[in-house]
């Protein structure tokens, strides 16, 4: 939906002024409602307890004349037609008593005092049986005054009877309550709130209106009713007659009657409707004021939005020349002018730096395209070299796969030669040995000192060949087997090891020191030759030292485990270090050490095929030390083997 600017502005008045007034509006009726009910209820309260009090006093003067008539029967010995002219004189004398009876021991009629008027019923009443009326039976049980409701034998309307016992017999007593309307009407003519008596079947017994006690309402389906006769003072609606009250109702105390004030509900709510009729046509006249200055704000703001438009087209059609400030006595609309034609100005001024950007952009274009095709002759030439650079990575690819079918020829032959010196080698020379060690002993004294020396060193040469023989083949062992790495606990191998020493240790005094060694992921047979060779070694090379010093440990770190190995041996030059981990290569002479020179070129081979490294450091006569890494096992393996197995038993450990 749109607006323009004179439906706006009235829209925005008609809103202004009327949704405060509405808002205040039905707040203070509300609030009035709330008061005007408050108030109505209090009032209606104050009045049904102040009539209830009133015709609580009005029954008091009937029940002391009936007191006292009974003390004066009971003092004075009247004939039965004396006691009949007294009564009938009382019913006469005081309007409240619509008839009075005495009865015998049996609570049957003796004597009736009715209205001169009535006197033709009297013996319709003589001999008549009283004795099931339950007030009659309390009194004469009790010997004291009862009363209660009922309904008058003689008319047939509700009465108030009495009772007191008399002698053998008792007196009984019917109270009008037509006198209870005009007791009601005087208390509330002057406040216009209309009271009425109801009985406890619903009956209204007493209202302003006889009619209305005449045509015998029933009440006794109103809820507040019901609460009135549980003892319960209610305020609330009803209907009767077809016209709405509210009213209160609350119980009659020692009656058990229900007084009930109400007052029409348009008469208690007048204020209100006064209210709302006063917020209408306020309403009213508050849409005429809009309206008309609505449509003169509308014509004052119109003028300078028309010619705020009129300069809009011209900007349209770039007629920026044209362009004025409009003057207006508004501020913002002069602020908008002002800021139109600064906006014209800036227009203008952007128009010729883009006409002098286009002509800009248009030399970088024909600089682009030269870009272009020489960016393209470079991409040729760059796909030409990848072609080739593919054609030599094709040939590097080639050689790799001739070099790795060579590699594999070379390592069947390798398990070739391994297989050929263990079988083919190593008999014939255990064959010389055995029979040059055979020669010395049985020939041994039939030779000259030369013979028998040549026999000796023929049997230690077959010997320390057969000795290179086993290392060489251990040492082909070692590369061609496969690695099955799993969690390995090194402290378990170590003690191990140093067990298999003990016969190489007796008779030396050496000092162990053994650290924490964490767990491993490696090849539990491979590891136990590296801390084989690596203490064998340390024990070999420290035979000289008055007290030998072995210290094995380990250091965690980013990228595995470091363990090491140190003693205080015999040590070696670093200048030989490059030789250190060579096949064969010692750095010592067999005749200070014995040993082949094959055990560290194992550990290394080991090492690196776990994917670790090997490096020492060692000073001539002072020891040596061996590290190398390995990648790290789980945490909470770490003292799973230190006791038991080098190997962890949980199958999900393995690797």
């Amino acid at each position: 939906m749109k607006f323009d600017l004179k439906r706006l502005f009235l829209l925005n008045n008609l809103t202004t002024a009327l949704l405060p007034i509405i808002c205040i509006g039905v707040i203070s009726i509300a609030a009035v409602k709330s008061h005007v009910v408050a108030d109505h209820d209090h009032n209606s309260a104050l009045l049904a307890r102040s009539i209830a009090g009133q015709i609580t006093t009005y029954l008091r003067e009937p029940v002391g004349t009936f007191n006292l008539l009974t003390n004066h029967l009971r003092t004075h010995g009247y004939t039965p037609r004396e006691q009949s002219q007294l009564l009938t004189l009382l019913a006469d004398s005081y309007d409240y008593f619509d008839a009075i009876y005495l009865l015998d021991g049996r609570g049957t009629v003796r004597q009736a005092g009715l209205k001169s008027t009535r006197l033709k019923e009297r013996g319709d009443y003589l001999g008549m049986d009283f004795s099931g009326v339950e007030i009659c039976r309390e009194a004469r049980a009790t010997g004291r005054l009862h009363w209660a409701p009922s309904v008058s034998m003689a008319s047939g309307e509700p009465t108030m009877s009495f009772c007191a016992p008399l002698g053998d017999g008792a007196m009984l007593a019917d109270l009008k309550l037509s006198d209870l309307g005009k007791i009601i009407n005087e208390s509330s003519s002057t406040r216009a709130f209309t009271a009425f008596v109801v009985d406890k079947g619903g009956r209204i017994i007493a209202h302003p209106d006889q009619e209305t006690v005449d045509r015998k309402e029933n009440l006794g389906n109103l809820p507040l009713f019901r609460s009135a006769l549980n003892g319960t003072v209610v305020t609330a609606n009803f209907s009767l007659h077809n016209t709405e009250y509210r009213g209160t109702a609350l119980l009659i105390p020692g009656l058990g009657w229900v007084l009930v004030v109400a007052q029409e509900i348009k008469l208690a709510m007048a204020p209100i409707h006064v209210l709302q009729r006063i917020l209408v046509s306020g309403l009213l006249a508050t849409v005429f004021l809009a309206m008309v200055l609505g449509q003169i704000g509308s014509r004052m703001l119109r003028r300078p939005f028309d010619e705020l438009t009129e300069i809009a087209h011209r900007v349209i059609r770039e007629d920026y020349a044209s362009v004025r400030s409009v003057p207006s006595w508004c501020e913002e609309i002069r602020i908008l002018s002002d800021t139109l034609c600064r906006m014209v100005d800036a227009i203008s001024a952007r128009q010729t730096a883009l006409n002098e950007q286009t002509e800009e952009l248009m030399a970088t274009e024909e600089r682009l395209r030269e870009l272009n095709a020489l960016l393209e002759e470079k991409v040729a030439e760059r796909t030409a070299s990848l072609e080739k650079a593919g054609e030599s990575m094709a040939a590097l690819n080639l050689d790799l796969m001739q070099r790795s079918s060579a590699l594999e020829d070379a390592n069947r032959q390798l398990e070739a030669f391994a297989y050929t010196v263990s079988h083919d080698l190593r008999a014939p020379l255990r064959h010389a040995g055995s029979f040059a060690a055979l020669l010395l002993e049985e020939q041994g004294e039939k030779m000259d000192e030369e013979g028998r020396q040549l026999a000796r060193r023929i049997v230690a040469s077959c010997g320390q060949m057969e000795q290179l023989i086993s290392s060489l083949l251990q040492f082909s062992r070692v590369a061609l087997s496969p690695v099955n790495k799993t969690v390995v606990h090194p402290g378990t191998l170590v003690a191990e090891v140093m067990a298999e020493l003990q016969g190489e240790l007796e008779g030396r005094e050496i000092e162990l020191v053994v650290g924490d060694l964490p767990p491993c992921l490696a090849d539990v047979i491979l590891l136990r030759q590296v801390w084989a060779n690596l203490l064998g070694n340390a024990v070999k090379y420290t035979k000289n030292a008055p007290v030998a010093r072995i210290e094995v440990g380990a250091v965690r770190g980013d990228d595995g485990t470091t363990y090491f190995v140190k003693d205080n041996g015999a040590g070696f030059d670093m200048a030989g270090y490059d030789r250190l981990f060579g096949v064969f290569q010692r750095l010592h002479s067999p005749r200070e050490f014995a040993g082949t020179g094959v055990g560290l070129a194992i550990v290394a081979n080991i090492v690196k095929r776990h994917g670790g490294r090997i490096w020492a450091d060692a000073r001539v006569g002072e020891g040596a030390e061996f590290r190398f890494t390995l990648p790290a096992g789980p945490d909470d393996a770490a003292d799973g083997g230190a006791a038991g197995s080098a190997v962890d038993s949980d199958p999900a450990r393995q690797v």
